[in-house]
C-alpha cells in the first residue's frame, strides 16, 4: 500500500470512529444523521429561504409580486449607505434557534450547513469584489464567546469564492450592549461611533458580512466607517434577515 493510500485509509477509519463515538446529529432537533454537517429533512422544511421579489437595495422580501427593480418604502425614504444587501434566510423562530446554537452554543459544525446558503445569496454581490470584512465583536465579548460568528462565516465564504478576508479591518472600540429587544432608534444610538477602521480600504469594493440583518443599524455604522476610509462601495451579506423590521420598533 502506498503512503497516499495509507493516509486515505487512516483518514477514513478515523472519520468512522468519530461518527461511531460522536454520531452526527441535526443542528436543530439533535436527531441522528447519516453524515455530519446537515439538517434532517423535517427541520430543513421548516426553513424559509429568501428569494425574489425583494428590495433591490436592502433585500427586504416583498409580500406581493413586483415588476422590475423596486425599492421598499424605507429605502425610498432614506437610501442605505451600502449599495445592496442580500441574505439567505428569513429570520423567523426556527432560523433564530439555528443561528443561536451556532452563535452562542459552540455548534461550529453548522458552518458547512450555512456555506452553500451563503454562496447562493452572495451571487448578486460577487462582481468585482476586492475584500470581505466581517462585522467585529468587542474584545470583551470575543473573549467570553471565544469566536466571532461573522468572522467564521466570512472566512469560509472567502475561501469558497476566492476573495481575500480582512478579519481585523474593522474594530469595535466600544463595548455596545446586546441589541436584542432594542428599537431601531436605540440600536442606532447603541452603535454610534462604535467602530473604527484599521486597514487601508481606499478604492476597494467591500463585502460586509454579519449573521443577521435586523434594522440595519450595525451594518450602516460599519458601512459609514468603510466609506469614510475611502472604500469605493460596500455590499452586505447576512445569513438571515428580519422580514418585517418595522415590528422591531
Amino acid at each position: 500500500m502506498s503512503v497516499s493510500a495509507l493516509l486515505q485509509h487512516v483518514k477514513a477509519s478515523t472519520a468512522q470512529l468519530v461518527n461511531f463515538t460522536l454520531p452526527p446529529v441535526c443542528g436543530l432537533c439533535q436527531g441522528r444523521l447519516d453524515h455530519p454537517g446537515a439538517l434532517c429533512a423535517d427541520c430543513w422544511r421548516q426553513l424559509h429561504f429568501l428569494a425574489e421579489p425583494y428590495c433591490d437595495a436592502c433585500g427586504l422580501p416583498f409580500s406581493m409580486p413586483v415588476e422590475g427593480v423596486a425599492l421598499c418604502a424605507a429605502c425610498l425614504t432614506a437610501p442605505p449607505l451600502f449599495t445592496k444587501a442580500r441574505a439567505a434566510l428569513v429570520y423567523d423562530d426556527v432560523c433564530r434557534q439555528l443561528i443561536s446554537r451556532f452563535k452562542y452554543g459552540d455548534q461550529l459544525h453548522l458552518l458547512p450547513v450555512f456555506l452553500p446558503w451563503l454562496e447562493r445569496a452572495v451571487q448578486p454581490l460577487r462582481p468585482d469584489l476586492d475584500l470581505i470584512v466581517p462585522v467585529p465583536l468587542h474584545w470583551q465579548r470575543l473573549w467570553s464567546r471565544r469566536y466571532n460568528q461573522a468572522g467564521l462565516l466570512a472566512a469560509r465564504l472567502g475561501q469558497q469564492i476566492a476573495v481575500p478576508v480582512a478579519q481585523q479591518a474593522l474594530q469595535r472600540r466600544k463595548a455596545t450592549a446586546r441589541q436584542v429587544g432594542m428599537t431601531r432608534t436605540q440600536r442606532q444610538k447603541n452603535v454610534h461611533k462604535a467602530f473604527a477602521l484599521r486597514r487601508d480600504v481606499r478604492g476597494q469594493t467591500i463585502l460586509l458580512v454579519d449573521d443577521v440583518y435586523t434594522t440595519g443599524a450595525t451594518l450602516e455604522a460599519c458601512t459609514q466607517v468603510l466609506l469614510d476610509g475611502g472604500a469605493k462601495e460596500v455590499r452586505v451579506l447576512t445569513l438571515a434577515r428580519v422580514a418585517r423590521p418595522e415590528q422591531v420598533d
